[in-house]
């Protein structure tokens, strides 16, 4: 399955560890299955990715970070 979602990291030059940021968000929606967006709770990660594509959820929520 070709999922076309829009994900992109967003400045991208201040990124240390991309392999680490995208295990964490392939945690936070596979086995926490958590919306890294709106952090919606779900029961199946494929919920989540439903979700996330339904709503346009295809972003991290940054608001954490600065």
């Amino acid at each position: 399955m070709n999922i076309t979602h829009g994900f992109f990291i967003c400045d991208e030059e201040y990124l240390v560890n991309a392999q680490g940021l995208i295990e964490y968000l392939s945690e936070k929606i596979n086995k926490k299955m958590e919306c890294i967006s709106c952090g919606g709770d779900f029961k199946l990660p494929e919920a989540v990715k439903k979700h996330m594509i339904d709503k346009g959820h295809c972003f991290m929520d940054d608001s954490g970070f600065y």
